[in-house]
């Protein structure tokens, strides 16, 4: 039986470390940018966005009206000399215009409001994007660090594997005791435990990666390791690029704008409105049923409107202080948004170099417990360290290399957080 999950767990290594489609992280973003659901949604939006922001939505331009329309009667009417029928069909066609000429420049600021409303849907269309691509970084390297990690932990199977083997034939030549046996089946089953809760773990950071991609969950691939390089950076010169390119700080600013834009078409309903209307049309009854204008009158109309409230109760005023309301809270807001930021990169870049000092460490660690774990291994073959001994080197080795994936992947992560914060994480 243990012969048979000995096999079992060995064909399992084999088989899942086998070369599957390799999934760069390049691609792993393009797949993102094709297939995201949010994306294709804020995408949606901001089209719908761009069909609303027109001159017709802000009255800017004239409405134009064509009408027609045939009327007929048939009427009994009663006078002195007796009863009498009148019929008559009036037939009409005509086309209006009207437009208006002054508002208080309402319109006018109407259009330029939509015009920072589709500049607000584009930053959010953005940060869509950015966002979906930050959640997938990482995923990407968490299934990066899940797969390393799985590495070290089939590597830890197999030298307790073999471990365990060799305490086997040893026992059955009467060349170690029992107590050893048990010992290297213990380690064996615990690291056994280990791949197989590593194999586990990796399997769930896929299908959230293949979720993030919008893919079917099932989708075999593995992930690219490579060398990781890390970037210099200044802190001040991150949030400089912050407030110029963040985007969540930027939407704050164009609200701001918006609220600006609204305080102007708030005063401009003080001013007056000038209306013109004009219209040009044809006309003509006869006395039967029937529909022609073969003798029509023709009349042109055209004419200005002023319309001026003298009196609303306050509320125009009160509009006006709601408005100047809502852009002092802006104003707040916004302050308070950088305030976030900055506090958010200064952590973040705190994290980073952190991170590249536990990184440093733990790679002089690494050098340190697989220059100790080959000593052992040695040593362990010529019977001049106990069990327990070669056990403890090769836990601190597996240790050591589970320790500067992480720490490599986390100062990675780190990096990429201080540039999704700088607002640079699409380039």
């Amino acid at each position: 039986m243990k012969k048979i999950i000995l096999i079992g767990l060995y064909l399992m290594i084999s088989n899942f470390l086998v070369a599957q489609d390799t999934l760069t992280l390049e691609k792993a973003i393009e797949i993102t940018l094709d297939n995201n659901f949010g994306i294709k949604i804020s995408e949606n939006n901001l089209e719908s966005m761009k069909n609303t922001a027109i001159p017709a939505n802000a009255n800017l331009l004239p409405s134009i009206d064509l009408s027609a329309g045939v009327n007929y009667s048939d009427n009994i009417i009663q006078t002195d000399a007796g009863e009498t029928t009148q019929k008559a069909t009036i037939t009409n066609t005509g086309i209006s215009l009207s437009y208006t000429v002054f508002n208080g420049r309402a319109n006018i600021n109407n259009y330029r409001k939509l015009k920072e409303m589709v500049l607000a849907s584009e930053l959010q269309s953005k940060l869509s994007i950015e966002s979906a691509i930050y959640q997938l970084i990482n995923a990407y390297y968490t299934s990066v660090i899940n797969y390393e990690n799985l590495l070290v932990y089939a590597n830890m199977l197999d030298v307790s594997r073999r471990r365990y083997e060799r305490a086997k034939v040893n026992k059955e030549y009467g060349k170690s005791t029992g107590l050893e046996l048990l010992n290297s089946e213990v380690d064996y089953n615990n690291d056994s435990i280990n791949y197989l809760n590593a194999i586990n773990t990796l399997d769930k950071s896929k299908r959230n990666l293949n979720m993030l991609m919008s893919r079917e969950p099932s989708i075999a691939f593995n992930t690219e390791t490579k060398l990781i390089e890390f970037q210099l950076y200044g802190l001040q010169d991150v949030k400089d690029e912050a407030i110029e390119n963040n985007v969540s700080y930027n939407l704050t600013a164009n609200t701001l704008k918006q609220d600006e834009l609204d305080l102007k078409i708030a005063k401009g309903a003080f001013s007056p409105v000038l209306l013109l209307n004009t219209s040009y049309g044809y006309n003509q009854s006869v006395e039967y049923f029937g529909l022609q204008l073969d003798n029509p009158n023709a009349n042109l109309t055209a004419g200005l409107s002023l319309r001026f409230n003298v009196f609303d109760g306050g509320r125009k005023r009160k509009q006006v202080q709601n408005v100047k309301i809502s852009i002092d809270n802006t104003q707040l807001h916004l302050k308070d948004e950088k305030l976030q930021l900055f506090t958010d990169i200064e952590n973040s870049f705190a994290n980073y170099e952190h991170n590249i000092r536990v990184l440093r460490t733990n790679e002089k660690n690494l050098k340190a417990s697989k220059l100790n774990f080959n000593r052992s291994v040695e040593y362990y073959s010529l019977g001049q360290i106990s069990s327990t001994q070669f056990r403890e080197a090769q836990i601190n080795y597996s240790r050591a290399k589970v320790n500067i994936t992480i720490s490599r992947y986390s100062a990675k992560l780190s990096e990429v957080a201080l540039v999704y914060l700088s607002g640079n994480i699409l380039d």
